[in-house]
């Protein structure tokens, strides 16, 4: 009777369905529509976002290649080899082709938005020290209001819902380090590519106030579970997907700015302190030597590109 009662659909259930179809439909519309914009004004440099994208995706695919294996325990013995043969590399190569087009894709709003990203990262390109400052202080207001959020779905265990064990990334695979990795540039693209997102929002199509809060508010929908049976399942994960949605935001516009050294190094703070950690702490040999290496790829990234300070230019005559 219980079972049954939860499988019926209630108002929650048609407006969590009906708010994550608009919130979704409305950031797609409007990142075409800021697309098609840019294309027809010429300012997308083509030839260099396909290079730049090829390069950043080569850790997302590499990470596929390595969990390649972990499909072998899908299989099954009632299908011939030869045919989950050809199913596996169909499946690993539209998996290649999604990781390029989502680095196209990030890489192609950040560049419209800020035309020398890429010249930030060679040596003198950037002031280090301040990126390095400004990356770690978004990775700390983004870990405090993780915990907050947490701490708020915890308290409401009903409505949040139990997750299973949280194992570390990557650790069914042979190298959870380059898996870790692999997901780190992901969520670099990922962030760089909404803040770029964002940015060309505000500059045209949300110039006033309360354009930015009918957004904001159809946005939080795409937290909306679509399993949602009472309002409060639907609110508490709203509430706390708003607050990471808000800590974004505010992290972009105190920290971050237009730099694009103070991105990447908060993602990488941000992995260390989430899967790196996780690899560490787990006590399994092989797992804390490959958390290691993500540590030691985090401090070779700082140690490169976070204490040297900007060229001085000459003066001219």
């Amino acid at each position: 009777e219980w079972v049954r009662a939860r499988e019926e659909s209630t108002a929650a259930t048609y407006v969590a369905i009906s708010w994550k179809i608009l919130a979704w439909g409305t950031l797609i519309g409007l990142l075409v529509v800021e697309l098609v914009r840019l294309a027809r004004a010429g300012a997308i440099p083509w030839r260099r976002s396909l290079r730049l994208a090829a390069l950043l995706a080569l850790p997302v695919i590499l990470a596929r290649v390595i969990s390649l294996p972990l499909v072998l325990a899908r299989y099954d013995s009632q299908m011939s080899m030869a045919v989950f043969g050809v199913v596996a590399g169909v499946g690993l190569l539209v998996g290649i082709l999604i990781a390029f087009g989502a680095a196209l894709l990030a890489v192609v709003l950040v560049l419209a938005v800020k035309g020398d990203a890429a010249a930030a990262f060679r040596r003198g390109g950037a002031d280090g020290p301040l990126a390095l400052a400004g990356g770690a202080g978004a990775a700390v207001l983004l870990l405090s209001i993780r915990v907050f959020a947490r701490g708020f779905e915890a308290a409401f265990p009903l409505e949040a819902g139990v997750e299973g064990f949280p194992f570390p990334p990557g650790v069914e695979t042979v190298l959870p380090a380059a898996v870790v990795i692999g997901s780190l540039v992901f969520r670099m693209l990922l962030f760089g590519g909404a803040a770029a997102f964002l940015a060309l929002l505000l500059r045209d199509a949300l110039k006033k106030p309360v354009f930015r809060a009918v957004l904001f508010t159809a946005a939080i929908g795409v937290f909306a579970p679509f399993g949602a049976r009472t309002f409060g399942e639907l609110f508490v994960p709203v509430f706390a997907g708003a607050l990471a949605g808000l800590a974004f935001v505010a992290a972009i516009a105190v920290f971050l700015r237009d730099d694009p050294r103070a991105y990447v190094f908060a993602v990488a703070f941000l992995g260390a302190a989430g899967p790196g950690a996780d690899l560490v702490s787990s006590g399994v040999t092989p797992w804390t030597w490959c958390g290691t290496a993500v540590f030691v790829a985090v401090a070779l990234l700082v140690a490169f590109r976070g204490l040297d300070r900007p060229r001085p230019v000459a003066a001219p005559g």
